[in-house]
This record gives structure tokens, C-alpha cells and sequence, in this order.
């Protein structure tokens, strides 16, 4: 039942957050909070360091590539708000799917930049935003994560 709520919390901030991000360039702080502090009442209902995990992952992953990208290419490679957004979704999904949601959000992120640039509905080095990628990304692992999991697993063994 919790895990439930769980999803049902992300997917309602998850919907304004795209729209938002998608016109805006900007994911608001009110949002995140909003569900930062769901995914810590939860852990009082279902402690489980997976979920801890989960936003240490999202969150560290995101600042570490927002870093390097200023280190390297002297700009952000993408925003704050995304790093904020995936300690969300770490808190409210867990390790495994947290790591899930963000292999799926880079690869729609890629292939839409892809058909993008050859469609010229973008050019080089203009600005996407990431959030409905972390979105599209969050809600498969939210729902089918545990059986994608499962299955690539299974492909290793």
C-alpha cells in the first residue's frame, strides 16, 4: 500500500513538474519539497535504507554531472532543479529504480535529442530540459522497474 502512495505522489508532481519544465526551463523548489518531505513521512510508515539510497544516487549523480559539465565545458550540463528532482525520485522509489529511471531518462533523452537535431527542431548546444525525461524515466521504473530489473538480471545470469 505504501509503495502505492509512492508512486501515486510522484506521478501527481511529476505532471506539473513537465509542464512546467517544458515552458519554463525550470523546476520549482515548492515541488520538490513538496516531495522530498513525502518521500520522509513515508520512511516513517516503511523504513528502508534502499530509499536513502536512493535519493544519496539521484541527487550525488546529478550535482557530480552538473560539476563535471562546469569543469569541462566551462556551463551546466543541466540544471539544479534535475538534480533536486532525482533525490525525489530516489526517496520515493529506492536504489534499483532509481538507477533504472535515470539509464531511461538519459536514453529518451538521447533519442529525442537525436530526432531533434536531424529533424532541426533543435540546434547544437540549445537547451532541452531534462525534467520530462526524468519524468518519462521515473514513471516506467515506478511501474514496470521491478520486472526490467528482473528480466535484465535475469539476461546475466
Amino acid at each position: 500500500m505504501i509503495n502505492l502512495i509512492r508512486i501515486i505522489i510522484l506521478a501527481i508532481l511529476l505532471i506539473p513538474i513537465t509542464i512546467i519544465d517544458i515552458k519554463k526551463k525550470i523546476i520549482p523548489n515548492i515541488l520538490v519539497v513538496i516531495g522530498a518531505l513525502s518521500g520522509i513521512i513515508l520512511l516513517f510508515f516503511d523504513f528502508n535504507l534502499t530509499y536513502i539510497w536512493g535519493m544519496i544516487f539521484g541527487l550525488g549523480l546529478f550535482i557530480a554531472i552538473i560539476l563535471l559539465s562546469e569543469l569541462i565545458m566551462k556551463r551546466q550540463g543541466m540544471g539544479e532543479g534535475d538534480a533536486k528532482l532525482m533525490g525525489v525520485v530516489g526517496i520515493l522509489l529506492g536504489l534499483p529504480n532509481t538507477i533504472l529511471a535515470t539509464l531511461l531518462a538519459f536514453f529518451t533523452g538521447a533519442i529525442f535529442s537525436v530526432i531533434a537535431l536531424v529533424s532541426k527542431k533543435v540546434e547544437a548546444g540549445m537547451e532541452i530540459p531534462f525534467g520530462p525525461f526524468i519524468a518519462i524515466g521515473a514513471i516506467i521504473s515506478a511501474i514496470w522497474g521491478q520486472a526490467i530489473i528482473g528480466w535484465y538480471l535475469g539476461m546475466l545470469l
